[in-house]
């Protein structure tokens, strides 16, 4: 089975304080899919769904019908409110063309960015969440042709009974066998964020249960697919509230990255705050480019990093570089270009390179 890879994309919002318990806890859980199909894929053993494989759909329907062999539904032996499913499906030639619809109950369940988040740390799978976007109407679908897309739904709260994956992806795609959530070592209770001032937001969370915790950071993007470090937090203990100011030029989209004294970690979900960025210390031109970019504002006491749409460092320059970049050998694509003074980001701006 082929697969591609898809992208998150959602407007910005108006500045706003957002409440949203993260989803945390588990509850045990045991079912059967209704069509066994099993199989594994690169890391991932699970059920196949979207067969046969047939090519992209044509005309690219925006409400799929989906046939029986296109969908598989996993029936809890008893209702369930917390769960996951991970999955590595899409080989689209043509970019938002099949999609994949999630039923809970037997009713559409309209996706939003938040029930989308990265495969945990230790699933050593090819591909990245980063080419997969969510439609305006609530279904997964490619961003980029020809490239693997694979995450993780999170949902909570939904008392489910069961679930029901559909897609018509050319390669079809692999579900994991049993969807039941593990608890994280740190449980969140409510997580929000506002503008507090021009480039400013500040990130407030309260923790329930915190255990084998060894520091969390703070994340950010500037649309939602590209996130990276802006800060790291010492546990405070269980019933703690955390509150941090951060630098946002640009920023709107900010994530808890819950790191265990194992090595392993978890992903909360993703808030986004407008960051009421009235006059943006920085800019980039020309952008989209294919040659010569210019960083204007900067003082000289500045490092740069440049990361790739997977969040790898491409490029480092160190203070009192020239603002010009020559970016014609990197590959066509995003990238985020992201401004550090005093070890302290300052800005995350991003470039197109045509």
């Amino acid at each position: 089975m082929r697969t591609r890879n898809l992208i998150l994309f959602i407007g910005l919002i108006t500045s706003i304080t957002i409440f949203s318990p993260l989803t945390t806890l588990g509850q045990a859980c045991s079912g059967l899919w209704v069509n066994n199909h099993p199989l594994t894929f690169q890391c991932i053993s699970g059920q196949q769904i979207g067969l046969p494989a047939m090519g992209d759909p044509f005309p690219c329907p925006v409400n799929p019908v989906y046939t029986s062999l296109q969908t598989n539904t996993f029936n809890f032996d008893n209702p369930i409110n917390d769960f996951f499913i991970d999955f590595n499906a899409f080989d689209a030639v043509s970019p938002g063309c099949p999609r994949m619809q999630i039923k809970i109950n037997g009713i559409f369940f309209p996706l939003t960015v938040a029930n989308l988040i990265e495969l945990p740390s230790g699933t050593i799978c090819t591909g990245s969440v980063s080419f997969l976007t969510i439609s305006s109407d609530g279904y997964i679908t490619t961003f980029v042709a020809n490239s693997i897309g694979q995450g993780r739904l999170v949902f909570s709260g939904v008392n489910a009974s069961n679930i029901t994956i559909s897609t018509n992806d050319l390669g079809g795609g692999i579900v994991v066998a049993n969807p039941c959530l593990a608890p994280l070592p740190l449980e969140i209770k409510s997580i929000s964020g506002k503008a507090i001032g021009n480039c400013e937001v500040k990130l407030e969370f309260q923790s329930g249960l915190e255990s084998n915790v060894r520091y969390i950071e703070i994340e950010g993007s500037l649309e939602g697919a590209i996130f990276l470090k802006l800060l790291e937090l010492l546990p405070q203990g269980s019933d703690s509230r955390y509150g941090v100011l951060v630098k946002s030029s640009g920023i709107n989209f900010y994530r808890l990255k819950i790191n265990d004294i194992d090595g392993n970690f978890k992903f909360s979900k993703i808030i986004q705050v407008n960051s009421n960025c009235n006059k943006p210390l920085y800019s980039i031109m020309p952008n989209p480019s294919n040659g010569i970019i210019s960083i204007s504002g900067l003082s000289g006491k500045e490092s740069i990093l440049i990361y790739d749409i997977s969040g790898r460092k491409i490029l480092s320059y160190k203070e009192a570089f020239s603002n010009k970049i020559d970016v014609r050998k990197l590959s066509p694509g995003l990238y985020v270009v992201q401004i550090l003074q005093d070890k302290i980001i300052s800005a995350q701006l991003k470039v197109i390179k045509n």
